[in-house]
């Protein structure tokens, strides 16, 4: 994400407050930021789950 990619796909879950964001996982396999951003690869795609609170105090 701190490379300034986009994801294609977003969801919030309501019941426990989560977002996730899935990207495109040939652009994530190869990170050197991965490990940080604790995105997790599946088999097409890889996805970041983050909590509107995260996202909250990063906007400030």
């Amino acid at each position: 994400m701190s490379k300034g990619e986009k994801p294609y796909k977003t969801r919030y879950y309501e019941k426990s407050g989560l977002y996730r964001a899935s990207f495109n996982k040939k652009v994530c396999e190869h990170c050197p930021l991965r490990e940080k951003c604790g995105a997790k690869l599946q088999k097409k795609s890889a996805y970041v789950l983050i909590t509107a609170k995260t996202i909250e105090r990063a906007s400030y």
